[in-house]
């Protein structure tokens, strides 16, 4: 238990593809969103370059925000799992946010709001997007977790199991669930539990989204996305809720 005014060591883990397709617009884009909307809570920011060091006019987006860290790896067929448990196994912290590519904070306080729930509720994983997609799952470009319970499940090697690992039916946030543990989608206005992740409003594939703590390009997607594919996507995602 935490003792009054006591905070967890948090490492927040941004994953840049350092050869990729988009780093340009998404490296830039996460690094100006990050210092326009202070987090609210104390961290360490490390920028996992998966497929090695970033090139210095790529690394310069980052120059600006101070004790930012980098931590260069390959760019292997696990893709953003992988390099999250790479960093859990890696640098010691209490709580590891981690958070793909394309994210990026539309609003101040996204981590004080994620470490408020963290701190009332206990271990766990904290998503900042749910979908119905497939089966219920709290999608793996934006969560935090405690890094113990990371490093417990399997290293992730290849696609397959970079799917399995979110929303297989052994999936990661099952596999807490099923052990008592929390498993929660974490909203500008509530903590949501298992069956109910698809009830607030604004949520992603709904209204205008504006209660999701951070947006991603599934998000974007949607908001520019012609009526059919709107529907589409949100049907699929409100489908109903099953393990």
């Amino acid at each position: 238990m935490l003792k009054e005014g006591q905070l967890l060591r948090v490492v927040v883990a941004y994953v840049a593809v350092t050869n990729g397709t988009n780093i340009e617009s998404y490296a830039r884009r996460f690094s100006d969103s990050y210092q326009a909307n202070p987090a609210g809570y104390p961290h360490r920011l490390i920028v996992i370059c998966n497929g090695g060091i970033l090139h210095p006019r790529r690394k310069a987006f980052f120059d600006a925000i101070p004790g930012c860290e980098f931590v260069p790896r390959e760019n292997d067929a696990g893709w953003d799992i992988s390099a999250y448990q790479h960093v859990a196994a890696k640098i010691p912290c209490d709580f590891l946010v981690c958070l793909g590519e394309s994210i990026h904070f539309p609003r101040k306080d996204w981590l004080g709001r994620l470490m408020s729930a963290r701190i009332e509720h206990g271990p766990g994983i904290y998503g900042m997007f749910s979908s119905h997609m497939v089966r219920a799952h709290l999608n793996t470009t934006g969560f935090g977790c405690d890094p113990s319970l990371l490093n417990r499940y399997p290293p992730v090697l290849n696609h397959e199991q970079r799917y399995a690992f979110e929303h297989g039916p052994n999936c990661f946030w099952i596999r807490l669930f099923r052990a008592g543990l929390t498993t929660m989608l974490v909203t500008w206005d509530g903590e949501w539990e298992p069956g109910k992740w698809r009830l607030p409003d604004n949520i992603l594939h709904r209204g205008d989204q504006s209660n999701l703590l951070a947006w991603c390009n599934h998000s974007e997607r949607w908001a520019i996305g012609n009526p059919s594919t709107r529907h589409l996507w949100s049907t699929q995602s409100d489908s109903p809720f099953h393990l």
